[in-house]
């Protein structure tokens, strides 16, 4: 992913971020490709607060690049 080369290769982010960030979106293929596949509760909402986590995250990111 162009995330890992652009911000987790140069130190501008966490490799955890990058992580969920591709983990959240095997899953988001899962969901539009697999008739079969059904997230869980649990899983939809650890994803969701990695989500949260990722926004946040970015964010400061930004300012700090910005700056």
């Amino acid at each position: 992913m162009k995330l890992g080369l652009e911000f987790v290769n140069k130190g501008f982010l966490e490799e955890v971020y990058g992580v969920a960030l591709a983990k959240a979106f095997k899953q988001r293929e899962q969901a539009d490709y697999d008739l079969y596949y059904s997230a869980s509760q649990d899983e939809a909402a650890s994803t969701i607060e990695e989500a949260e986590r990722f926004v946040e995250r970015i964010k400061s990111v930004i300012k700090h690049i910005q700056r």
